[in-house]
């Protein structure tokens, strides 16, 4: 369990305490003589923002994944609390100020419910909009670093052999890293060339041909040569 879900589910158990006091709170400080009406209105409202700041805070956690921006999960949470705290207030002071008033904290509480709808549903859109070209982003850098990986665990199981082939494999592994990482659809066919003839490299190292080795390295590195230039168009 890592601390982000841990301060979200303590934010989600200090909410629920927190409405459970109010409810505590307002029916006991409650004069049914007082808009009884208007009262029980207000409980319900309150009752209602509990419900909803809970249902949305526990949907957060469980639907937003880890590549989701901290701020944009931080803003659902603050809108969330913002709205909640804003109605529980107004709902309590409604039951002292406008006790015989039951048109009005209706109007407020709707209004409150609409905005608070309008801004949620954005933050939520543009989060899940944000994980996923998250997700997408880290998926397209995958091939790559996948073959730089692959071609790091060449460079180590060579590393006491020939410093000629050393060098070459390493000066390959630096252009690489430096190359752009995303993989776009002009690019792949020459990365799959690339994986194709490192796997037919690390196959010919145990024939120990040192010319046929540095010639494959030259071949690894003309083809991303090219895979750089179409990759930039």
């Amino acid at each position: 369990m890592d601390n982000g879900f841990l301060k979200k589910l303590s934010v989600i158990i200090f909410n629920a305490a927190i409405g459970l006091c109010w409810i505590i709170f307002v029916i006991a400080y409650m004069n049914p003589f007082n808009g009884l009406i208007s009262n029980i209105l207000s409980i319900l409202f309150g009752l209602i923002y509990i419900a909803v700041t809970e249902v949305v805070l526990l949907f957060a956690r469980n639907t937003l994944n880890k590549k989701t921006p901290i701020e944009n999960i931080a803003l659902i949470f603050y809108i969330t609390e913002i709205f909640f705290i804003a109605g529980l207030v107004y709902n309590a002071l409604s039951m002292v100020l406008l006790a015989f008033d039951n048109t009005l904290p209706v109007i407020v509480n709707i209004v409150i419910l609409a905005v608070y709808t309008v801004f949620i549903l954005n933050a939520f859109s543009h989060s899940i909009f944000v994980s996923k070209k998250t997700e997408e982003l880290s998926s397209s850098h995958a091939i790559v670093n996948d073959l730089i990986m692959r071609l790091d665990a060449i460079i180590i199981s060579v590393r006491d052999k020939d410093q000629d082939i050393l060098k070459e494999l390493k000066l390959l592994k630096e252009k690489m890293s430096y190359s752009d990482k995303l993989s776009r659809n002009n690019s792949l066919e020459h990365e799959k060339m690339f994986e194709k003839e490192l796997k037919d490299f690390e196959q010919s190292l145990s024939e120990n041909n040192k010319s046929e080795l540095l010639n494959r390295i030259k071949k690894l590195d003309k083809i991303w040569d090219v895979r750089n230039v179409v990759n930039k168009k």
